[in-house]
C-alpha cells in the first residue's frame, strides 16, 4: 500500500507540474519533511511538504530513470520518458547526495506541438527582422544569452527552423535534444562514448553543413570548435550564460577565444530574461522580454579591443548620449553593475551601428 501511495504522489506531481508548465521540479529533504518545488518561468516555488514519503519518491524516481537504487553515495544521471491524459514529456534525471539525504531534480522537455515562431516567442515584429537578417549571413556567430530556464534553447529551435525552411542545411549538436525538428539534422551530446560537443563540432563539419547550431558553449573546447568553425564560412548559433552581449564575450574570452577573434566573426548577440515577478502569483504564461544587438562598426571595435569590459560598457553608454539614439530607443543604462535583464536598456544606435531595443 505505501508503495501505491509513492507511485500516486509521483503520479500527480508530474502531472501538476506538466499542467502548470514548469521547467524543472526539486526534490530534497529537511529535517524529517521531502520538500518538493517547481520551477516555472524561471521562479521557484514550493509545491508540497510531505512526512509521509521521504526518501522512497527518489528511490521511485531513481528506479523509473534506470539509475542504482541502492547507491545513494555518489551523484547520478538518468532519465524517462513520462505521459499523462493531458501531455508528455521526456524527463531527466540528476541526483545529488547530501548529508541529509539524496537531492534530486527533474527537468521536464514538453512535447511541444504549436509551431516555433520568433513572435509566439515574445520578440517584437522590429526584432524578428533584425534575428532574420541576422540569419541570413552565409557565415559568423550568432549568441543567445541569458539566464538559466530563460528559453534560450526554445529560441535557438526557431532560429534554426526559420532557415531550414530557405533550404539550407543545418545539424545540430545538443545536450538533450529537447525536441525532434524536421529539416534539421541533430545529434545527442554522448560524453561516457567521447561525443561531447567540441568532437561533435568536428565530425559535423565533415558533412558539409550550412548552419551548425551547438546547444551551449560550457569550455574552452567547444568555444573554439565554434569560432573556428563560423571562421571557416559557416553559420554557428548557440547559446551561453550572460546577462549581456558584453558578459557573452567576457565569458568567451575566459574560456580563452581571443576578442580579435569574436570581434570579427560574431554577427549579433540576442538577450532574453523573465521580468522580475511583482510577488503576486503569476495565473498566465509570461513570455521572456528579449534584446537584439548587431555586432558591427564600432561596437565590434571596442568588444575586441584591449579595454576592459567595464569601459567597453562605458564607452557604449557614452556613444550614445554623445550622438544620440534612434527614436522609440531609451537613453538608460546599459548593462551596468547588478542591473537586472529586465531593466537593461540597449540603446538605438553605437557609433551608427544598427542596434534594435523594442
Amino acid at each position: 500500500m505505501e508503495e501505491l501511495s509513492v507511485v500516486l504522489f509521483l503520479q500527480k506531481m508530474l502531472d501538476d507540474a506538466l499542467i502548470r508548465d514548469c521547467s524543472d521540479i526539486h526534490l530534497y529533504t529537511a529535517g524529517t519533511q521531502l520538500v518538493v518545488k517547481f520551477r516555472r518561468q524561471g521562479e521557484l516555488t514550493t509545491y508540497t511538504r510531505t512526512e509521509q514519503f521521504g526518501a522512497d519518491v527518489v528511490r521511485r524516481i531513481k528506479a523509473l530513470a534506470r539509475m542504482d537504487i541502492a547507491d545513494s553515495r555518489v551523484p547520478q544521471d538518468g532519465a524517462f520518458h513520462w505521459e499523462s491524459d493531458t501531455a508528455e514529456c521526456d524527463v531527466r534525471v540528476s541526483t545529488l547526495p547530501t548529508i541529509h539525504g539524496e537531492a534530486a531534480v527533474m527537468r521536464l522537455f514538453t512535447q511541444y506541438k504549436a509551431p516555433l515562431d520568433f513572435s509566439a516567442l515574445g520578440m517584437t515584429a522590429p526584432q524578428a527582422r533584425m534575428v532574420r537578417q541576422m540569419l541570413t549571413q552565409p557565415s559568423g556567430l550568432i549568441l543567445v544569452v541569458g539566464p538559466t530556464n530563460s528559453g534560450k534553447t526554445t529560441t535557438l529551435y526557431a532560429m534554426v527552423t526559420d532557415i531550414a525552411r530557405c533550404g539550407r542545411k543545418v545539424v545540430c549538436i545538443e545536450d538533450p535534444v529537447e525536441r525532434s525538428l524536421e529539416d534539421c539534422q541533430q545529434v545527442q551530446v554522448r560524453e561516457s562514448v567521447g561525443i561531447t560537443f567540441d568532437v561533435g563540432v568536428r565530425a559535423v563539419l565533415r558533412h558539409d553543413p550550412d548552419v551548425l547550431m551547438i546547444g551551449e558553449i560550457r569550455d574552452g573546447a567547444t568555444a573554439s570548435a565554434a569560432v573556428r568553425a563560423a571562421l571557416t564560412g559557416h553559420l554557428v548559433l548557440s547559446t551561453t550564460h550572460a546577462k549581456d552581449p558584453v558578459g557573452a564575450f567576457a565569458r568567451l574570452a575566459d574560456l580563452g577565444v581571443s576578442r580579435s577573434a569574436l570581434a570579427e566573426v560574431t554577427v549579433g548577440v540576442v538577450h532574453q530574461a523573465f521580468p522580475h515577478s511583482s510577488g503576486e502569483r503569476q495565473t498566465q504564461r509570461r513570455s521572456p522580454v528579449f534584446h537584439t544587438l548587431r555586432i558591427e562598426g564600432q561596437i565590434a571595435k571596442w568588444l575586441g579591443s584591449e579595454a576592459s569590459w567595464w569601459e567597453v560598457r562605458e564607452h557604449l553608454e557614452n556613444v550614445t548620449a554623445g550622438e544620440g539614439a534612434d527614436a522609440g530607443a531609451d537613453k538608460e543604462d546599459w548593462g551596468h553593475g547588478d542591473a537586472s535583464p529586465s531593466t537593461m536598456d540597449w540603446p538605438g544606435a553605437y557609433g551608427g551601428c544598427a542596434v534594435q531595443r523594442v
